[in-house]
């Protein structure tokens, strides 16, 4: 790689830094189109971001968990917050919008520059195809759809697999540490992005490298490959493991199998033809904003041509390869039109994917490496211009297409309350969470103004809040939603909950677009249309429950952070203490520094019975797989690093020895 980096670096990288900019052009001129549209990007990755990059800043601490929403949940084991993925370092550094900004453009070059080397060093082409077929992965419409979605992880995804396939070619070829762990590398950062993808391609390249070692083995008697794969897996595991093994121990307890209840997929299509059409949308017309954000499938006419170019270049046994690829992911993405629709359903792991189009990104793939093929070969003709021509034209309408969807009109779903209410709000200086029966706070404005919500909206959450949740709420629904409360119930019920309920969660206010019947809620405040109403039941976030007579008191907390707290225990001899937060196994507790045990209470928050005399008890979340998985990141880096700085001093004493 180093030979291919240093010679006309600059052919190489300014094309693609123009594509990549003009990809981009119309958010550089209008930054708000991608930050302020109510998607993915604004609604959960910002105010996720801003809350890590708080924590760290004035706590000195990487927050483990995440005490904005759902009356506390886990952060370190949520597969979308990113929190250890290296390059968001930048967002401690940049304001919020712009590292998002930096972030984006960053990575979709990087994606580019990882399929320049895969077509120069992997396939063979030559540098201009490899800068042309580049190009082509950078503007291609799929990327545009991730952008309008707010789909973070996407980006970040398209990234590193060009990578992946890079290192599984060159170590099938010739392989040697250097590939394992260029490989390594880019398996966490899919791992990091989207685990679904991490694990399919990890599966992919570990059947390829294995029956490649296998070969090797029989053929040559040499055990490089195998060599090879185990240091990938090795290496890949220790990159992971802070993250990977507390995933693992959470994901039994989330709300992603409740996906299996109710067998449904996304997204729903129309018919075939619709289909056809989300491939080229010059077929819509003015009807192209009607497509969902998971129906973005749009190819481009002049890009097909380049690749049917390339597919009849093909040798055989690899057209069957493409046939078979390309007509399974269609059969998978037509989901409900399918004619294997039925059989798809039957399983598990395309019932959990929950979108069927996610899969898309492999006929990207294809698509341009093939259209690099086509262009390979119209190139080597006589017919250069025209070839050229053609490479523009594809380039242009590919461009256009984005443009086209990059500015499609935010959808306007929700009415959020004024800044009133936020300042209202913020003016009670009392630990509390806040209840808005509409869904009527933004995740951003929550995590900017420093509230705390018992609804919101993420892709996973933990199973006994989930069901809680319905009793907190006093509504209903028995499938998998990705807001509390579901927003097929409070767009068409008035939510009616019970004040002692919700006190016990800690939530003072409830905020309404009507009255609330509950006697114990009291109006006091109101701004538009929205009323405010305060909790007479409500508890502090954490209290003494004293036995006997039954009552409890106020537990005065000395300290709160979002991945621990300290009590005041001194005011009562002995009792139990309830800690209004979401129970979690990584949870752990001390009595004056020995270790209790906490428990589920019958709401799901915390509590820990306390010996008498207790002075001090602290509540913190440190799951051991965080400890275990830390121990075994740690010693993998180290190790990795050790090799790179004894390496050069060992290549060094072997010249002098050979001299």
């Amino acid at each position: 790689m180093r030979n291919l980096l240093r010679p006309d670096i600059a052919k190489i990288v300014l094309p693609l830094s123009l594509a990549t900019f003009f990809l981009y052009l119309p958010i550089i001129v209008n930054p708000q189109i991608l930050l302020n549209r109510g998607n993915d990007l604004q609604e959960f990755y910002w105010p996720i971001f801003y809350f890590i990059k708080e924590s760290i800043l004035q706590n000195h601490t990487i927050p483990l968990w995440n005490n904005m929403f759902f009356s506390g949940t886990p952060l370190l084991s949520d597969p979308g917050a990113l929190l250890f993925y290296p390059l968001n370092v930048i967002f401690l550094f940049l304001p919020i919008d712009g590292a998002f900004m930096v972030s984006l453009i960053f990575h979709t070059f990087l994606g580019g520059f990882g399929i320049y080397l895969t077509a120069k060093k992997g396939f063979g082409f030559s540098r201009i195809t490899s800068v042309i077929t580049a190009i082509f992965y950078i503007t291609f419409p799929r990327t545009a759809g991730f952008i309008e979605a707010g789909h973070l992880v996407f980006i970040i995804m398209s990234a590193w697999l060009p990578f992946v396939l890079l290192a599984t070619l060159k170590l099938v070829k010739s392989p040697n540490f250097f590939w394992s762990a260029i490989l390594a590398v880019s398996l966490s950062g899919l791992f990091f992005s989207f685990s679904t993808v991490f694990v399919m391609a990890t599966i992919v390249v570990c059947v390829v490298l294995f029956l490649a070692g296998i070969f090797l083995l029989v053929k040559k008697r040499s055990p490089k490959t195998l060599i090879s794969l185990i240091l990938v897996v090795t290496l890949t595991s220790g990159f992971t493991a802070n993250t990977f093994l507390p995933q693992l121990e959470w994901l039994p307890q989330t709300t992603r199998f409740i996906l299996l209840k109710d067998r449904d997929v996304y997204p729903k299509w129309n018919g075939k033809v619709e289909f056809v059409k989300s491939l080229y949308p010059e077929l819509l017309g003015k009807q192209i904003y009607d497509l969902d954000t998971e129906k973005w499938l749009a190819v481009g006419v002049f890009i097909s041509i380049l690749a049917l170019i390339g597919f009849y270049k093909l040798e055989k046994k690899y057209k069957i390869l493409v046939v078979f690829l390309v007509s399974g992911i269609v059969l998978i993405s037509l989901n409900n039109v399918s004619p294997i629709n039925s059989l798809l359903l039957e399983s598990d792991w395309y019932v959990l994917g929950r979108v069927a189009t996610r899969i898309w990104f492999v006929n990207t793939l294809i698509f341009v490496f093939l259209a690099g093929l086509g262009f390979e070969t119209l190139y080597r003709t006589r017919l250069k211009k025209l070839t050229l021509a053609l490479a523009f034209l594809t380039i242009i309408e590919l461009i256009t297409l984005s443009w086209i969807w990059i500015g499609k009109p935010p959808a306007t779903t929700r009415e959020l309350a004024p800044a009133s209410v936020l300042d209202f709000l913020k003016s009670d200086p009392e630990t509390f969470r806040v209840f808005c029966v509409t869904r009527c706070l933004s995740q951003q404005d929550v995590a900017r103004n420093n509230l705390q919500t018992i609804e919101g909206y993420g892709t996973i959450y933990q199973k006994n809040y989930y069901d809680n949740f319905i009793q907190l709420s006093q509504v209903y629904w028995d499938r998998y939603s990705s807001t509390l409360p579901s927003t097929s119930i409070y767009k068409f019920h008035n939510i009616q909950p019970i004040a002692s309920i919700l006190g016990e969660a800690n939530v003072k206010y409830v905020i309404s677009p009507y009255v609330l019947k509950d006697k114990q809620f009291t109006q006091v405040a109101q701004f538009d249309k929205y009323l405010i109403f305060e909790n007479t039941q409500f508890k502090t976030r954490a209290y003494f429950y004293i036995a006997g007579p039954t009552h409890e008191i106020e537990a005065p907390i000395i300290r709160y952070k979002p991945s621990g707290v300290v009590i005041d225990a001194l005011k009562h001899k002995a009792g139990e203490i309830v800690f209004a937060e979401t129970w979690s196994p990584g949870w752990k507790a001390k009595a004056d520094g020995n270790r209790i045990r906490v428990e589920e209470t019958g709401n799901k928050l915390m509590k820990v019975k306390i010996p008498q005399e207790t002075k001090i008890v602290e509540f913190f979340y440190y799951p051991e797989s965080y400890r275990l998985g830390k121990t075994i990141s740690i010693f993998t880096l180290l190790g990795i690093l050790s090799y790179f700085l004894w390496r050069p001093r060992r290549q060094k004493n072997f010249k002098r020895t050979r001299q």
